[in-house]
């Protein structure tokens, strides 16, 4: 994984492989490896990811999409549900999912997932209705029976199981309704990253977002090229970006707040 977005540790190095896995092999050997993993439960898909506010569990899976080249990717919170389906988050939930039919390679992402289906008063029709669709990918990835060894691999058959994970983002498990729970294939927790780790994604993203110093903004005013021949900081300034590092919590979001 790039050291210079992603701090390497066990966990996000297993996410990595899960991505690598899905969205890297090729259509050649892509039934071969369906297939191989049937005897495990079939590849996987589903993953859960566990950690507190800060530990960058947004800024992993996005980075990770796009470093393998995910062709779609939906983000499901409840507050998007119950701002664009007023009083029918069933109906919310089914549009989202059903978004990823067209697409070859896709990333279902439930920010807060434990707030959508909670342990205590969760809604049945919601847990079904994900459980149904968790169910039906299982299916088509199972489609490569084991006694058929006749088949083989083509782009055509590969088409059959969908190059697409499942994310749940959970600050706490343990209010996560058990069912929902259950249909993970597999769990990693992310720790909070040290204040130098997070100064490393600071200037990643800054430099991703276009951002400047106010110095450098009064000199591209006067001249535009000024930004691509000058250093961001001089000798003597003291980059805001490692005190807000330092101060902030967040690994991301507060951070970039803060700017």
């Amino acid at each position: 994984m790039d050291s210079l977005l992603i701090p390497s540790s066990e966990a996000t190095l297993r996410l990595e492989q899960a991505f690598q896995l899905i969205f890297q092999t090729s259509p050649s050997h892509y039934a071969q490896l369906c297939r191989a993993f049937l005897p495990l439960g079939g590849l996987p898909r589903a993953w859960l990811v566990k950690g507190e506010s800060g530990s960058g569990k947004s800024y992993l899976v996005n980075t990770l999409c796009k470093k393998y080249g995910v062709q779609y990717t939906a983000t499901i919170t409840i507050g998007d549900l119950a701002v664009m389906y007023p009083g029918d988050l069933l109906k919310g939930l089914k549009s989202y999912l059903a978004s990823i039919k067209p697409h070859a390679s896709a990333v279902v992402v439930l920010d807060n997932v434990e707030l959508l289906f909670p342990r205590e008063d969760s809604d049945f029709a919601l847990v079904h209705a994900f459980q149904a669709w968790i169910q039906d990918l299982a299916d088509l990835r199972n489609s490569f029976s084991l006694s058929d060894t006749s088949i083989t691999p083509t782009i055509a058959t590969t088409a059959l199981t969908p190059r697409v994970m499942v994310l749940g983002l959970t600050q706490d498990a343990r209010v996560l309704d058990p069912g929902v729970a259950s249909l993970f294939d597999d769990t990693i927790e992310l720790d909070i990253p040290t204040p130098e780790e997070r100064y490393v994604i600071l200037k990643a993203c800054t430099v991703n977002h276009g951002m400047t110093l106010p110095h450098q903004r009064q000199d591209a005013a006067r001249d535009p090229s000024s930004l691509e021949v000058q250093p961001i900081l001089t000798p003597t300034e003291k980059d805001p970006l490692e005190t807000i590092s330092v101060k902030c919590h967040g690994y991301l979001a507060a951070d970039l707040d803060a700017l």
